[in-house]
């Protein structure tokens, strides 16, 4: 028997109860030469009897098994019924255990799903649902070393396995799988893309046309726009009048004021010392 222990009831009446959930329970006994006979009821109905009398005692002996159509929660009762065998010497019954069998748990799914950078705190998965295997997450710019999921199963019965993966060219996919106590298995799986960075803004370049004071200047507006004036160039014979977004020199541009948005030509503007006549 289980370490040769029991217990006893020998008083007509007495009874154990145990109530348990599962899809089949078989009932251990103690049997021998003063036992009686015992009712079983499951559920408060009468399910069987068994006569305990044996000419020698034996333990751990099998008295009664009840499978049931769907795994639940029962309740047994073993009862003296106060009736022996006629070769019995008394009606005693001793209960040696219950075994309860229970159909193995087939729940695969995660309650929760994370990811854990390296080795830094876990981050939830956005929008996470069991039904759903697969997800993107996108990683912070910058990010590198590994990257390991973490989960939790619906089920107390199911373990949970996930091995870290390596970034790599900014990109990783880890999968996490649930095995559940019947062997069912299910991955998740997560696609990692690290956030490129944000694209510098094209540089806006001002080419100024000296127009006869030397080769063309290049300049570069700054992120809001703005251009640096330059110092005024000088022409041997002629006064500098200024800078100029048309050729005719006709539209003057300020460079205190100006927001340049686009590459932009601006043409110098000269004036001959001699006669005053005009150049541009």
């Amino acid at each position: 028997g289980h370490g040769n222990t029991h217990i006893y009831y020998t008083e007509t009446g007495t009874y154990v109860e145990y109530t348990f959930t599962g899809k089949a329970i078989s009932v251990y006994t103690k049997t021998g030469p003063g036992a009686g006979r015992i009712n079983i009821y499951i559920d408060e109905e009468l399910a069987g009897q068994d006569d305990q009398y044996t000419e020698a005692q034996q333990f751990n002996k099998r008295a009664f098994t009840k499978v049931f159509d769907e795994e639940g929660i029962h309740t047994i009762r073993l009862e003296n019924s106060g009736i022996s065998n006629p070769s019995s010497t008394g009606n005693s019954f001793n209960i040696d255990c219950f075994k309860v069998f229970r159909e193995k748990d087939n729940n695969a799914d995660l309650a929760s799903l994370s990811y854990v950078l390296n080795d830094g705190t876990p981050v939830s998965v956005a929008d996470f649902s069991a039904v759903e295997t697969s997800y993107e997450v996108t990683l912070p710019e910058g990010a590198e070393g590994t990257v390991r999921l973490e989960g939790k199963a619906f089920s107390d019965a199911a373990s949970v396995k996930a091995e870290p993966v390596a970034i790599v060219d900014g990109k990783a996919e880890a999968v996490l799988t649930v095995t559940a106590e019947d062997g069912t298995t299910k991955e998740y799986k997560v696609a990692f893309t690290v956030e490129e960075p944000e694209p510098e803004p094209p540089a806006i370049t001002i080419t100024l046309k000296l127009n006869g004071a030397g080769e063309d200047i290049f300049l570069q507006a700054d992120e809001n726009g703005h251009v640096t004036r330059p110092e005024d160039p000088v022409r041997e014979g002629y006064v500098f009048g200024g800078w100029y977004t048309d050729e005719a020199c006709t539209e003057a541009f300020d460079f205190d004021t100006a927001v340049v948005t686009e590459d932009l030509t601006l043409y110098a503007k000269w004036t001959k010392i001699d006669d005053g006549e005009e150049e541009k």
